[in-house]
């Protein structure tokens, strides 16, 4: 699935105070994943991720600017694939190899 059929249906949960409708939005974004999608996915759909902590916050992302990419492509799996580089980047350096991941990763 892409991921921005994920956000798009976070957007209408948060758009709507009906409890209805969000179970709605929700039930039929999850039926549509794959297996393999579904734990990512209700992990950003929670607003966690399954990394837990990854080192990056809102003085990182404040500090990234890139030009959006004209047409969402990415994946659940490849933000997931993102994360996980996120998580594992460390030691000197990091902070700066983190803002150029998200970078590329926001402008794909």
């Amino acid at each position: 699935m892409r991921f921005v059929e994920l956000a798009d249906a976070s957007s209408a949960v948060g758009a709507t105070s009906k409890r209805n409708e969000k179970v709605t939005v929700l039930a039929d974004v999850f039926r549509r994943l794959a297996p393999d999608e579904v734990e990512a996915a209700v992990a950003f759909a929670t607003g966690t991720t399954r990394q837990g902590r990854i080192g990056v916050g809102w003085a990182t992302l404040r500090d990234v600017r890139p030009a959006p990419s004209t047409e969402p492509s990415l994946s659940v799996l490849d933000v997931e694939r993102a994360v996980d580089e996120l998580a594992a980047t460390t030691g000197p350096g990091s902070q700066q190899a983190r803002r150029d991941r998200l970078s590329a990763l926001l402008a794909e």
